[in-house]
C-alpha cells in the first residue's frame, strides 16, 4: 500500500542515522583514506540499494536500501573530492546519476530521495555559481508541481508502474518547491538580488490564474463578466506579493492543493503561508495600516472565491 508521509520521514531519519553509523565505522577502520576503496564501495552501495528496492519492497528492507543509497553518495562524494574533482562536477555527477537510476527504483522512500537529490544537486550547482538562478529553478518547480497535480489522471495512465511512483514523486516535488520558497525568503545569506524576486512571483500568479481557470471550468461557471472580474481582482490582490515569492508560492500551493484535494500540500501550504505572512510584515517597507489593508483585501478575495466554489460545487 501507499506509505504515509510520517512513515517516509521515519524511514529517512533511520536511514540517515544508519549512514552516520557507517561513516563512523569507516573513520575507525581507516578505509576513508583510500580514494579507490571509497569509490568502489560507493558504487557497490548505490547498486545494492537499487537492487534491494526492486526485489524487496518492504519497509525494513527499504530503510536499508535508503541507507545504502545515502552512504553510497557520501562515499562517492568523498572519493571524487580526494581525486580533486571540482565541486560543481560532483553536484553534476550526483544529479545525472540520480536521473539515470530513477527508472530502476521501486521503493517509495528511495523514489522520494531520488527526487530530492536531483533537486538538491541542481540547487547546489546554482548556489556554487550564480545564486540568482534559484529564481528560475523555483519557477520551474512551480510549473512542474502544477502540471503534476492537475494532470494526475493522465500521468497515472502512462504505465502500470506510475500509480506506484506518483505519490513519492509528488512529495519530492512538494518538498523541493517548499525548499526553494524558504531559500528565497532568507534575504541576505546568498547571492540573490531582491529586484529579481518578482520573476518567481509572476510565475506563481500566472499559475494561479490557470488553476482558477480550471476551477471555474470544473464548477461550470460560464458567466463571462463575473469570471473576468474575479481574474482582475486576483491579479490586483497579488500585485503586493510580487517581491515576496514565498507568500505568492504558498498561496499557489494552498489554491492548487484545495482544487485537487491534496491534503498534505494544503497543510504545508498553510504553514508556508503563515511563514510568508510573518516575513512579509517584517520585510515590506510600509505602515502597519497599509499592510493590514493589503492582507484584508487578499483574504476578502479568497473568501469570495471560496463562496463561489461552495455555491457552484457539483452535487455528489
Amino acid at each position: 500500500g501507499v506509505q504515509s508521509l510520517p512513515t517516509k520521514i521515519v524511514a529517512v531519519v533511520g536511514a540517515v542515522l544508519a549512514s552516520l553509523s557507517f561513516a563512523a565505522f569507516l573513520f575507525v577502520t581507516g578505509i576513508y583514506e583510500s580514494s579507490y576503496a571509497l569509490l568502489a564501495l560507493g558504487i557497490i552501495a548505490v547498486l545494492t540499494a537499487i537492487w534491494l528496492s526492486r526485489n524487496y519492497p518492504k519497509v525494513i528492507l527499504e530503510t536499508i536500501s535508503v541507507s545504502l543509497f545515502l552512504i553510497g553518495f557520501v562515499l562517492l562524494g568523498v572519493a571524487l573530492d580526494l581525486f580533486d574533482v571540482r565541486e560543481q562536477f560532483i553536484y553534476l555527477i550526483f544529479g545525472i546519476l540520480s536521473i539515470c537510476t530513477l527508472p530502476f527504483v521501486r521503493g517509495h522512500v528511495l523514489l522520494l530521495i531520488h527526487v530530492l537529490v536531483i533537486n538538491g544537486s541542481v540547487l547546489a550547482l546554482l548556489l556554487s555559481g550564480h545564486g540568482d538562478l534559484i529564481h528560475i529553478q523555483t519557477s520551474i518547480l512551480a510549473i512542474l508541481l502544477c502540471y503534476y497535480l492537475l494532470a494526475e489522471p493522465k500521468i497515472l495512465c502512462i504505465s502500470k508502474n506510475m500509480p506506484f511512483r506518483y505519490t513519492p514523486v509528488r512529495t519530492g516535488l512538494l518538498l523541493s518547491f517548499l525548499g526553494g520558497l524558504l531559500l528565497l525568503g532568507m534575504n541576505g545569506w546568498m547571492d540573490t538580488t531582491s529586484d529579481r524576486l518578482w520573476i518567481t512571483s509572476l510565475v506563481h500568479v500566472l499559475c494561479m490564474l490557470f488553476v482558477v481557470h480550471k476551477l471555474f471550468q470544473h464548477l461550470g461557471i460560464h458567466h463571462t463578466y463575473l469570471v473576468y472580474v474575479l481574474y482582475v481582482l486576483l491579479v490586483l490582490t497579488l500585485v503586493p506579493t510580487l517581491y515576496s515569492p514565498t507568500l505568492s508560492g504558498a498561496i499557489l500551493l494552498v489554491l492548487l492543493s484545495f482544487f485537487v484535494n491534496y491534503r498534505t500540500g494544503f497543510v504545508t501550504g498553510l504553514a508556508a503561508f503563515v511563514y510568508g505572512i510573518a516575513q512579509y510584515y517584517y520585510d515590506l517597507d510600509l505602515s502597519l495600516l497599509t499592510k493590514s489593508g493589503l492582507l484584508f483585501l487578499s483574504g476578502l478575495f479568497f473568501f469570495i472565491l471560496y463562496f463561489i466554489t461552495i455555491k457552484n460545487r457539483p452535487a455528489s
